[in-house]
């Protein structure tokens, strides 16, 4: 969050956080392996027969609010010093471990859910003006199917309800998109 003394308008202070009027955590995470945890869990279309393990991320409404200055800040935090340091050895070793499990024959599928509603992404035109441009993602599902067999997957993505508009609430498209994606 910037700091209150700044020219930021208080509307675009905090980077990433809840949407307005929500009191929910950021993300719900569930995550269950081996036959039982498969059997009583509640994700729907699944091969409870072929599936050893599920991971299910599920995103509160959120709004993220793009100001170049906070963002850069941010991020050079987040790369340079000792965080940085931390930072390239935790995504090197994060890599390392994502390279051997996908080499990693196994006995069944692995199935990767995450769903986010209300996703808001507020583009100011300056810190300091109410001006900005606003995209909404009403609904956003991914799930990814790991196979046994190294390097094989299913994918499918759906975003729904995507609107974008301007602060004066001018929309700039005619009606929402809606887009499904398969990868196989």
């Amino acid at each position: 969050e910037a700091a209150k003394t700044s020219k930021i308008l208080d509307n675009y202070c905090t980077i990433l956080g809840l949407s307005p009027n929500h009191s929910n955590s950021l993300l719900c995470f569930e995550y269950g392996k081996g036959s039982i945890a498969v059997d009583n869990c509640n994700i729907s279309n699944i091969d409870r027969q072929k599936t050893e393990a599920y991971t299910n991320v599920t995103l509160s409404p959120m709004r993220f609010v793009h100001v170049q200055s906070q963002v850069f800040t941010l991020v050079e935090y987040l790369t340079e010093g000792v965080l940085g340091a931390i930072a390239k050895s935790l995504a090197s070793s994060a890599t390392q471990a994502a390279i051997e499990m996908n080499q990693i024959e196994t006995v069944g599928e692995k199935v990767f859910i995450i769903k986010a509603s209300g996703f808001d992404f507020v583009l100011p035109q300056a810190a300091y003006t109410p001006d900005h441009f606003f995209l909404h993602v009403g609904n956003m599902a991914v799930r990814f199917k790991a196979l046994p067999t190294p390097g094989e997957g299913v994918a499918d993505v759906v975003l729904d309800d995507v609107i974008m508009k301007c602060n004066r609430e001018e929309s700039i498209i005619e009606n929402p998109i809606r887009m499904m994606i398969d990868v196989k």
